[in-house]
């Protein structure tokens, strides 16, 4: 069974190849509060288009790993602080002491990107879709902060 340390450090240098293969402009990274917690980071691909990926532990205890793809709207064309998110993506669940999971989810949010500053927090629900090894609906989500580079 793969590490949990593993896993963490695996996601991490696929997101940091995943950048410099897409030639990412920004990069940033944070923390995801909610269900799951833990570390969230995000590139831009070419704008309104985002490559997120993160480790967080669930509630159930559970590593789970997450990769989405997702789109970026100004809220506002007056303001350009505030954006909404869309997008779809996979996850892989390692629990405690069963076989893994496998599954969709469709991450749905906000954004406040603080004037001349590097942070962003956001919120998002992310309705979810557990495939592999048997089908449930699953709601994943929580409120973050990102600093971008």
């Amino acid at each position: 069974m793969v590490s949990r340390h593993s896993a963490a450090f695996t996601v991490g240098a696929l997101l940091a190849l995943t950048a410099i293969a897409f030639g990412a402009r920004d990069f940033g990274a944070g923390i995801l509060l909610g269900q799951p917690s833990g570390l969230k980071a995000s590139i831009s691909i070419r704008e309104p288009l985002f490559l997120d990926c993160g480790a967080a532990w669930s509630w159930d205890e559970w590593l789970l790993i997450f990769v989405d793809c997702r789109f970026e709207e100004y809220i506002s064309p007056r303001s350009l602080d505030w954006r909404w998110y869309y997008g779809l993506g996979g996850y892989v669940g390692i629990p405690e002491s069963e076989d893994g999971v496998l599954g969709a989810r469709i991450p749905i949010g906000a954004s406040y990107h603080f004037p001349y500053s590097s942070f962003e927090v956001f919120g998002e629900l992310v309705p979810a879709l557990e495939l592999v090894p048997k089908t449930r609906a699953r709601l994943q989500g929580g409120v973050g902060l990102l600093v971008w580079f």
